[in-house]
């Protein structure tokens, strides 16, 4: 199941639902055309949202598509052209009641409210900053862009997976890419996902995601998948 596509510079972009028929396996992602995921930055400087309710029926209610022709903070880590491309577990009215808190960070006091125990991502550490219409952002400490929790490598961010978090909940799951990183990519790259012990809410929820490259189409997917069950946290 596909939706409309939406327009992103000289591209398109939509999202997809494919279920197997014994729901023996679920695949959830966005496909974008090779216009769309190589946009250029020079040609399309402003920063875009592109908003897709997800097709049928998941965990997930909405794709937050977000073009960064000039990256984001922290400008030595993420400060090259990429997309942050969230998969939302709350509907897109509650996720821009969202306002911002010690963003950028250092501007306030630390975002306070702790994530559930059994909820953290093994491996990943807090910002304790809140995006307005996001949530916080939770940095994977093993990518290599990052040398320790908060401390830059000095090496290419290329692509990674951030989670998102707001009031004591993780509510957004966020593989971040680049526009080089597309535009080199042959065949598919699998990454599995850090799991936290439960989620917010019983579940079937994704362990690992996969960025593809479709010769025939000439268009690419980012996809989660290899999905399982996944009890309420306490």
């Amino acid at each position: 199941m596909y939706s409309d596509p939406e327009p992103l510079g000289d591209g398109e972009v939509k999202a997809f639902l494919t279920e197997h028929p014994q729901d023996k396996w679920t695949y959830l992602g966005v496909e974008m055309s090779a216009e769309a995921a190589t946009i250029d930055e020079n040609e399309y400087p402003d920063r875009e949202l592109v908003s897709i309710e997800f097709p049928g029926d998941t965990q997930f209610e909405w794709l937050g598509l977000n073009w960064e022709p000039a990256g984001h903070g922290p400008p030595d880590v993420y400060g090259v052209p990429h997309f942050d491309i969230h998969f939302y577990l709350e509907p897109e009215d509650v996720i821009n009641r969202i306002e911002p808190i010690n963003y950028p960070p250092g501007s306030g006091d630390p975002y306070a409210v702790e994530l559930a125990d059994d909820q953290f991502p093994p491996g990943y550490f807090r910002t304790r900053a809140v995006v307005a219409n996001m949530g916080e952002h939770l940095f994977d400490e093993t990518s290599q862009e990052w040398e320790a929790p908060g401390v830059p490598s000095g090496e290419q961010f290329t692509e990674t997976f951030v989670w998102g978090h707001y009031d004591g909940d993780l509510h957004f799951f966020e593989p971040m890419i680049t526009t080089e990183f597309f535009a080199g990519l042959e065949g598919t790259v699998t990454e599995p996902i850090s799991m936290p012990e439960r989620m917010p809410e019983a579940g079937e929820y994704p362990t690992e995601y996969r960025i593809a490259y479709h010769k025939n189409r000439d268009a690419y997917t980012v996809t989660l998948a290899a999905f399982e069950s996944f009890e309420e946290s306490e």
